[in-house]
Protein backbone atom coordinates (compact mmCIF):
# COMPACT_ATOMS: atom_id res chain seq x y z
CA UNK A 1 0.00 0.00 0.00
CA UNK A 2 1.06 3.38 -0.76
CA UNK A 3 -0.23 6.63 0.69
CA UNK A 4 0.39 10.08 -1.15
CA UNK A 5 -0.27 13.28 -0.72
CA UNK A 6 -3.89 14.43 0.39
CA UNK A 7 -4.44 11.18 1.78
CA UNK A 8 -4.89 9.20 -0.61
CA UNK A 9 -4.30 5.97 -1.61
CA UNK A 10 -3.67 3.96 -4.44
CA UNK A 11 -4.18 0.24 -4.65
CA UNK A 12 -2.96 -1.94 -7.68
CA UNK A 13 -3.70 -6.06 -8.38
CA UNK A 14 -5.22 -8.26 -5.92
CA UNK A 15 -5.97 -5.20 -3.31
CA UNK A 16 -8.96 -7.00 -1.73
CA UNK A 17 -7.40 -9.91 0.11
CA UNK A 18 -5.50 -6.99 2.24
CA UNK A 19 -8.42 -3.99 1.89
CA UNK A 20 -9.39 -3.95 5.21
CA UNK A 21 -13.04 -4.62 6.21
CA UNK A 22 -13.84 -1.41 8.01
CA UNK A 23 -11.73 1.82 7.02
CA UNK A 24 -12.03 5.51 7.71
CA UNK A 25 -12.11 6.27 4.45
CA UNK A 26 -14.59 9.01 2.82
CA UNK A 27 -14.80 7.39 -0.67
CA UNK A 28 -13.11 4.59 -1.93
CA UNK A 29 -12.99 4.53 -6.32
CA UNK A 30 -13.10 1.32 -7.69
CA UNK A 31 -11.29 1.59 -10.98
CA UNK A 32 -8.05 3.50 -11.57
CA UNK A 33 -8.93 4.64 -15.40
CA UNK A 34 -9.06 8.02 -16.10
CA UNK A 35 -12.32 8.62 -14.64
CA UNK A 36 -11.58 6.61 -11.21
CA UNK A 37 -8.02 9.10 -11.35
CA UNK A 38 -10.19 12.20 -11.97
CA UNK A 39 -12.54 11.64 -9.70
CA UNK A 40 -10.32 10.88 -6.93
CA UNK A 41 -7.85 13.41 -7.31
CA UNK A 42 -10.98 16.39 -7.31
CA UNK A 43 -12.25 14.69 -4.08
CA UNK A 44 -8.71 14.58 -2.73
CA UNK A 45 -8.19 18.48 -3.51
CA UNK A 46 -11.77 19.10 -1.69
CA UNK A 47 -9.64 17.27 1.25
CA UNK A 48 -11.72 14.06 1.66
CA UNK A 49 -9.75 10.76 2.39
CA UNK A 50 -9.94 8.51 -0.53
CA UNK A 51 -8.81 5.24 -1.77
CA UNK A 52 -8.73 4.41 -5.23
CA UNK A 53 -8.57 0.75 -6.16
CA UNK A 54 -7.27 -0.96 -9.68
CA UNK A 55 -7.69 -4.89 -10.16
CA UNK A 56 -5.17 -4.39 -12.58
CA UNK A 57 -1.72 -3.57 -11.81
CA UNK A 58 -1.34 -0.70 -13.91
CA UNK A 59 -3.35 2.56 -13.46
CA UNK A 60 -4.86 4.63 -16.39
CA UNK A 61 -7.46 2.09 -17.75
CA UNK A 62 -7.77 3.23 -21.59
CA UNK A 63 -5.25 5.14 -21.48
CA UNK A 64 -2.96 2.52 -20.33
CA UNK A 65 -0.37 1.15 -23.36
CA UNK A 66 1.13 -2.08 -23.33
CA UNK A 67 4.08 -3.52 -25.34
CA UNK A 68 1.34 -6.61 -26.32
CA UNK A 69 1.94 -7.66 -29.82
CA UNK A 70 5.44 -6.98 -30.65
CA UNK A 71 9.00 -6.32 -29.07
CA UNK A 72 9.04 -2.29 -28.58
CA UNK A 73 5.54 -2.27 -30.30
CA UNK A 74 2.80 0.01 -27.61
CA UNK A 75 -0.93 0.00 -28.17
CA UNK A 76 -3.48 1.72 -25.97
CA UNK A 77 -5.61 -1.32 -26.46
CA UNK A 78 -8.69 0.47 -25.02
CA UNK A 79 -7.82 4.45 -25.98
CA UNK A 80 -11.06 5.05 -28.54
CA UNK A 81 -12.09 8.83 -27.93
CA UNK A 82 -9.92 11.76 -26.90
CA UNK A 83 -10.79 14.49 -29.52
CA UNK A 84 -12.25 16.55 -26.48
CA UNK A 85 -9.38 16.06 -24.32
CA UNK A 86 -8.38 19.94 -24.22
CA UNK A 87 -11.82 20.68 -22.98
CA UNK A 88 -11.12 18.92 -19.67
CA UNK A 89 -10.89 21.31 -16.97
CA UNK A 90 -8.49 18.13 -14.81
CA UNK A 91 -6.06 18.98 -17.60
CA UNK A 92 -5.74 22.35 -16.38
CA UNK A 93 -6.75 22.37 -12.59
CA UNK A 94 -4.02 20.22 -11.85
CA UNK A 95 -1.52 21.47 -14.33
CA UNK A 96 -0.79 17.88 -15.42
CA UNK A 97 1.42 19.48 -18.46
CA UNK A 98 4.05 20.52 -15.63
CA UNK A 99 3.96 16.53 -14.65
CA UNK A 100 5.16 15.21 -18.07
CA UNK A 101 1.71 14.61 -19.43
CA UNK A 102 2.42 14.79 -23.17
CA UNK A 103 -0.70 14.59 -25.19
CA UNK A 104 -0.18 12.87 -28.53
CA UNK A 105 -2.89 13.58 -31.55
CA UNK A 106 -2.11 11.89 -34.95
CA UNK A 107 -3.80 13.51 -37.32
CA UNK A 108 -5.47 10.20 -38.52
CA UNK A 109 -7.48 8.49 -35.39
CA UNK A 110 -9.21 5.69 -36.60
CA UNK A 111 -9.79 3.19 -39.49
CA UNK A 112 -11.99 0.99 -40.91
CA UNK A 113 -10.69 -1.85 -43.10
CA UNK A 114 -13.79 -3.22 -45.29
CA UNK A 115 -14.17 -6.94 -47.04
CA UNK A 116 -13.60 -5.67 -50.21
CA UNK A 117 -10.38 -3.24 -49.42
CA UNK A 118 -11.72 -0.35 -49.59
CA UNK A 119 -11.47 1.80 -46.39
CA UNK A 120 -12.65 4.86 -44.38
CA UNK A 121 -10.14 7.27 -42.21
CA UNK A 122 -11.27 9.40 -39.18
CA UNK A 123 -8.84 12.06 -38.87
CA UNK A 124 -8.79 15.19 -36.61
CA UNK A 125 -9.11 17.22 -40.39
CA UNK A 126 -12.97 17.38 -40.81
CA UNK A 127 -11.25 17.95 -44.52
CA UNK A 128 -9.21 14.57 -44.45
CA UNK A 129 -11.98 12.56 -43.06
CA UNK A 130 -14.72 14.12 -45.53
CA UNK A 131 -12.41 13.20 -48.43
CA UNK A 132 -11.91 9.69 -47.05
CA UNK A 133 -15.83 9.55 -46.93
CA UNK A 134 -15.82 10.75 -50.34
CA UNK A 135 -14.50 7.93 -51.82
CA UNK A 136 -17.46 5.71 -50.05
CA UNK A 137 -20.34 7.91 -50.62
CA UNK A 138 -20.52 11.39 -51.89
CA UNK A 139 -23.93 12.19 -50.34
CA UNK A 140 -22.37 11.08 -47.16
CA UNK A 141 -19.36 13.48 -47.03
CA UNK A 142 -21.40 16.20 -47.83
CA UNK A 143 -23.90 15.31 -44.78
CA UNK A 144 -20.64 14.76 -42.60
CA UNK A 145 -19.61 18.38 -43.71
CA UNK A 146 -22.63 20.04 -42.72
CA UNK A 147 -22.60 17.89 -39.48
CA UNK A 148 -19.24 19.12 -38.56
CA UNK A 149 -19.96 22.82 -39.22
CA UNK A 150 -23.09 22.38 -36.80
CA UNK A 151 -20.76 20.33 -34.34
CA UNK A 152 -18.29 23.01 -34.32
CA UNK A 153 -20.37 25.52 -33.71
CA UNK A 154 -22.11 23.96 -30.75
CA UNK A 155 -18.44 23.54 -29.45
CA UNK A 156 -17.47 26.77 -29.45
CA UNK A 157 -20.86 28.59 -28.32
CA UNK A 158 -21.24 25.99 -25.53
CA UNK A 159 -18.38 23.86 -24.64
CA UNK A 160 -15.63 26.01 -24.85
CA UNK A 161 -16.66 29.61 -24.00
Amino acid sequence: MELRKHQTLLLTGDIFDEFPDESDWDAIIIGAGPNGLTTGAYLAKAGAKVAVVERRYEVGGGLATEEILFPCYYSNMHAIYHMMVDYMPVMQDFNLDKHALIWIKPNLQTSMVFGDGSSLQLTRMVEDTADSIHKVSHKDAVAFGKLMRTWRQMVSEIVGP
